[in-house]
C-alpha cells in the first residue's frame, strides 16, 4: 500500500507482499545507570541458517532495565543485510549496533519494498508460515482521535489474480 504525500490518492496492491524475518533479542540491564545491556546469544540453528537468510534477516532488539527489569524501552531493529554473522555476534557482545533503526523506519522501508524479500515461497514458508509451531507478530495501527486519514480518498483499483495483502515485520 502506498499513499501520495498530498493525501489525495491511495493505491492498494492486492497481490504483493514483502517480508522481513525478525529474530527477537533480549537485552537486560539490572540498574538505571548508563551501563551496557547484556544480550542473549544466537543458537546453533540460527548460526547455521543465517547465511541463507541474511538478505532479509533482522534483529528485533528489546531492552529491559530497572532493578526488577521491568522498564521496557522502545524497540529497535538491526537489519542484517551486509553484516556477517561474526559481526552480529560482536554487536551483541559489545552492545553496539551500528545501524539501529526504529520500528516506524523499518515499517516504512518494508512497505516501500526497500528491505525484506518479495519471494512468496520464502514469505509463506519462513516468515509467515501458517503452521501452529511458529509465531508471528501482528501489528495493528489505531488512529488517535482526529488524526486519521482524510474523510475521503480516491481509490485506484488494480485487478490482480491474488487477493491477499499482508505486510509482516
Amino acid at each position: 500500500m502506498s499513499t501520495d504525500y498530498d493525501r489525495k490518492r491511495l493505491q492498494i496492491d492486492r497481490d504483493h507482499a514483502t517480508g522481513l524475518l525478525a529474530q527477537a533479542k533480549l537485552g537486560v540491564r539490572k540498574d538505571d545507570t548508563v551501563g551496557k545491556f547484556k544480550w542473549n546469544r544466537f543458537t546453533t540453528s540460527q548460526k547455521n541458517l543465517f547465511p541463507d537468510l541474511s538478505e532479509f534477516y533482522s534483529l528485533l532488539l528489546y531492552r529491559l532495565s530497572g532493578q526488577n527489569c521491568n522498564k521496557l524501552q522502545d524497540f529497535a531493529w538491526q537489519l542484517c543485510k551486509g553484516h556477517s554473522f561474526e559481526q552480529l555476534k560482536n554487536y551483541l557482545k559489545s552492545d553496539t549496533f551500528p545501524t539501529e533503526v526504529s520500528s516506524s523506519e523499518v515499517l516504512r522501508a518494508l512497505f516501500a519494498r526497500k528491505i525484506g524479500t518479495e519471494n512468496a515461497d520464502t514469505i509463506e514458508k519462513l516468515i509467515d508460515p501458517s503452521g501452529p509451531k511458529f509465531e508471528a507478530i501482528d501489528i495493528h495501527i489505531y488512529w488517535p482521535d482526529g488524526s486519521g486519514p482524510p474523510p475521503s480518498v480516491e481509490i485506484i483499483q488494480q485487478h490482480h489474480t491474488v487477493q491477499h495483502v499482508y505486510q509482516r515485520a
